[in-house]
């Protein structure tokens, strides 16, 4: 599995990720493709930061968080469905946690 932050070039490959994500968490939020790319453009032009999860299949999911100054916001969290249950949530939330939140103590969702 290889990481690499995302620019908002990248906000094409998240927002259908987002899109699933809603659908996944059961949530009422009615926006359209572009829209949540266009969210996602601005979050990532801002104070948020995404993390993507590549191999050799592909993307396989992402992060999108914020530092505070006492703890990390944890907004986002997806591992594509047909990817799960194979360890890249997990191993994803290790990485970040050694290589991008370091000392940072409190991880908040």
């Amino acid at each position: 599995m290889k990481y690499r932050f995302a620019t908002a070039a990248d906000a094409h490959t998240l927002a259908p990720m987002n899109f699933q994500l809603i659908r996944d968490e059961g949530h009422r939020n009615s926006m359209s493709m572009a829209e949540l790319e266009q969210r996602m453009r601005a979050w990532l032009d801002s104070e948020y930061q995404a993390v993507l999860f590549d191999d050799e299949q592909g993307t396989a999911g992402y992060a999108l968080f914020k530092r505070e100054p006492d703890w990390i916001y944890l907004r986002q969290f997806f591992v594509e469905p047909e990817r799960r249950r194979r360890g890249i949530g997990r191993a994803a939330m290790t990485w970040l946690m050694d290589n991008v939140w370091g000392s940072t103590k409190n991880c908040r969702k």
